[in-house]
């Protein structure tokens, strides 16, 4: 059984990232939105972009398939799996940490939540936390 984090857990520990992981964030941002909501794109190919820019940042490439499942990593193909009816820009970062660190439920939350918080503060700000994970209200 998976024991997944506390919000408190979370938060307590900010996380630092390499300079080029923020700033590609913020570069894909300015392409794909504008006044913090996407503009006319295909937000899982978006996504998958910024997935590359990641893996390039880190030198850890990975393959991203969209499908309609859970978002979720799988180690053994270097796969992230994103869903294809609700795309989600954190569940992606998420992921991402999985592929980076490993099954800690804690490393990839505080990665993602950290980074997504630096990265879309307003949007960070605007989301409830529902157990270990941030949802729209």
């Amino acid at each position: 059984m998976i024991k997944y984090p506390t919000k408190e857990e979370i938060l307590e520990k900010e996380v630092l990232f390499k300079k080029d992981t923020i700033a590609s964030t913020i570069e894909w941002k300015k392409r794909f939105f504008e006044k913090g909501k996407w503009k006319d794109a295909n937000k899982n190919e978006a996504i998958k972009l910024l997935l590359s820019s990641y893996a390039d940042i880190y030198a850890m490439p990975v393959h991203v398939d969209i499908k309609n499942i859970d978002p979720m990593y799988d180690p053994t193909t270097l796969t992230i799996y994103l869903n294809k009816e609700k795309p989600s820009i954190l569940s992606a970062m998420h992921e991402f940490a999985h592929h980076l660190y490993g099954s800690s439920e804690l490393t990839a939350c505080r990665w993602s939540v950290w980074l997504f918080k630096k990265t879309f503060p307003k949007t960070y700000e605007s989301l409830v936390w529902d157990n270990h994970m941030l949802r729209k209200p």
